[in-house]
């Protein structure tokens, strides 16, 4: 499929891995915070809440196979905490 094309295109692949998906909740109501403090608007806390939810289940869904390469594409992996910072690689 497509998909095949594209990993065909690609030397190598990199895959950022977190401990757990819900840190996205805090990440994003980060963003949306610095948004607000530059004048440029943003989602407040609940519409945030509401926004993230909705990835949830593919966060569910895909990470599982993406962390053990079910795909077979032997990426390298980075683990990062919930502050963003690098802890090992694989």
């Amino acid at each position: 499929g497509e998909y095949s094309k594209l990993h065909a295109m690609m030397d190598s692949w990199i895959v950022i891995q977190i401990e757990s998906p819900e840190v996205v909740y805090r990440w994003r109501e980060q963003a949306e915070v610095a948004l607000r403090e530059s004048g440029r608007g943003g989602m407040s806390e609940a519409e945030v809440e509401d926004f993230v939810s909705r990835y949830m289940p593919a966060y569910a869904s895909f990470l599982p196979g993406l962390y053990a390469d079910k795909a077979g594409l032997s990426p390298l992996y980075i683990r990062i905490d919930d502050d963003r910072n690098p802890l090992q690689s694989r």
